[in-house]
């Protein structure tokens, strides 16, 4: 477990890393919700041959 210290001295080296790689989880969700309307009633979900 970090101390008080360890974890303030981590979150400053890391914090561009933290920030980027949450924008990049949060905004294909943020996009889903933006976009909902605009969605067709049926997506393809299965591309095969058959």
């Amino acid at each position: 477990m970090m101390k008080g210290e360890e974890r303030k001295e981590f979150l400053k080296e890391y914090k561009m890393s933290l920030i980027s790689g949450s924008i990049l989880t949060i905004s294909p969700s943020l996009a889903g919700i933006l976009l909902w309307n605009r969605l067709p009633e049926k997506i393809a979900t299965h591309f095969d041959q058959h």
